[in-house]
């Protein structure tokens, strides 16, 4: 994934922080992480509500994508 498909995807993170900015409940309620898998699995934004930590990740494409390393790295989060 590089240009613009990595730029969509930003842009969708952006306007889902966004979403759960304009919603109270969810603004104090929602607790957000992030899983990357660009080349291998990582937490990027760690288990916190936007009330606390609004800034979003700007994500990068690398190589190869271990999607299933990454669920699994979710699910263990989780």
């Amino acid at each position: 994934m590089e240009g613009a498909p990595i730029d969509e995807l930003n842009k969708g993170i952006e306007i889902f922080f966004n979403a759960i900015k304009e919603d109270e409940m969810a603004l104090y309620f929602a607790e957000i992480f992030i899983v990357t898998f660009g080349g291998f699995a990582q937490q990027n934004r760690d288990f916190k509500g936007l009330n606390i930590d609004d800034s979003h990740p700007n994500l990068n494409a690398y190589d190869r994508t271990p999607m299933g390393e990454a669920v699994n790295l979710a699910l263990d989060l989780l």
